[in-house]
């Protein structure tokens, strides 16, 4: 395999910059204007480098973009997968200015996870420019909707499936190996007898107040923490002065790898009835929810692309590879899922109120994701 090739962090800093400064608002969030922009941004990147690419709508006004960089045909194929939308901004005061300071780079998305996919489109740069031929093909894919539905990645599954894939998030270039799913479940009250379904509802809060804590006593595996049973929403309906028909409530599980959304809905169903069985007058129903639930991910410890990525970690850092537990969800779950072999791999930064990322570890990041395509690829 050829030797590894240097990618100085100066050159990723510029298309990050023009990334952050591009609006990709979820517009499943108040004010999201969506990913269109963004994803002609990236489509022109990719078309430049010399690489084919495919537009593919999810739904109106929002596309997936594919880059394809061809091999020779007698290789395995390798996705570098990221997600073009972001959170919304909530009160950041400029949240579409990349701003620089002490090593790091601040604005909307900048970790979740615009680093992540500058690092994607210079990585298949590179590898372009080089001449260097892959014998499997290298496919670059920027999806929308990650934030909320997952759409895009659930589109491009249908079209594509290759021999394995990197979700560029950004790991602090850790391999992330796990991370936790959730189930997103609704309860729903109901008038009866006289009952106020609002005081029916606080009696379910405190039954899964006691079922989350009987959950947290568990032991934690793999670095992850324990399952948990939460209430997020709560609603009702009424007319001021009247008492509700019924009252709804939302409640999301955590679900560590081996456990399925049907779990938490055995979990819920048993309470729902310890409740009913004490009081004659109490209603209670799984509702159907309009979220979306999404599965635990864990990849095997003895993958071929697993050896490679660490490989490649030790090889460019000149640092033995660490394994972590991603801390939030990622679409290598639904690629696992689909048979796709998926780790989680970038640059170091943090989401939350202010992201960040460091500006040190982008090109770090891309060299590795060079250096796995080289290998997974079967470059000559």
């Amino acid at each position: 395999m050829p030797a590894t090739i240097p990618v100085p962090p100066d050159l990723l800093l510029p298309t990050l910059v023009d990334l952050v400064q591009i609006p990709s608002v979820n517009p499943g969030f108040s004010g999201g204007t969506g990913e269109a922009e963004l994803a002609v941004y990236c489509a022109t990147c990719l078309r430049e480098a010399g690489l084919d690419v495919e537009v593919q709508e999810v739904a109106p006004g929002r596309t997936n973009v594919v880059g394809v960089l061809r091999g020779r045909g007698d290789g395995p194929s390798l996705m570098l997968l990221g997600h073009l939308d972001t959170e919304a901004p909530g009160e950041l005061r400029a949240p579409f200015v990349a701003r620089r300071e002490k090593g790091k780079l601040y604005g909307l998305g900048s970790a979740d996870m615009k680093a992540g996919l500058s690092t994607m489109l210079w990585s298949a740069m590179i590898l372009a420019e080089t001449g260097l031929k892959l014998g499997g093909d290298l496919l670059v894919a920027l999806v929308v909707d990650q934030k909320i539905g997952s759409q895009g990645t659930r589109a491009l599954l249908e079209r594509y499936r290759p021999q394995a894939a990197l979700v560029c998030e950004c790991t602090g270039l850790s391999v992330g190996w796990l991370h936790a799913g959730s189930a997103v479940l609704e309860i729903e009250t109901q008038r009866s007898r006289g009952s106020n379904p609002v005081t029916q509802m606080a009696r379910v809060v405190l039954g899964l107040d006691e079922l989350d804590r009987r959950l947290a006593s568990q032991p934690t595996p793999e670095g992850l923490g324990p399952p948990s049973f939460r209430p997020t929403a709560i609603f009702s309906a009424a007319e001021w002065g009247s008492q509700p028909r019924q009252c709804r409530l939302r409640a999301e599980r955590r679900l560590l790898p081996g456990e399925a959304e049907s779990q938490a809905e055995a979990e819920l169903t048993s309470l729902l009835k310890g409740l009913a069985g004490g009081d004659p007058a109490f209603r209670a129903r799984l509702a159907p929810s309009q979220t979306a639930s999404r599965p635990a991910y864990h990849h095997p410890p003895t993958s071929p692309l697993l050896a490679v990525l660490e490989q490649a970690v030790a090889r460019t850092t000149d640092l033995p590879a660490r394994r972590s537990a991603h801390p939030g969800w990622t679409d290598a779950a639904l690629l696992q899922a689909a048979g796709v072999p998926a780790l989680v791999f970038g640059p170091a930064g943090e989401a939350g109120d202010e992201e960040w990322v460091a500006e040190d570890s982008l090109g770090l990041a891309a060299e590795v994701l060079v250096e796995v395509a080289l290998s997974w690829c079967h470059a000559s």
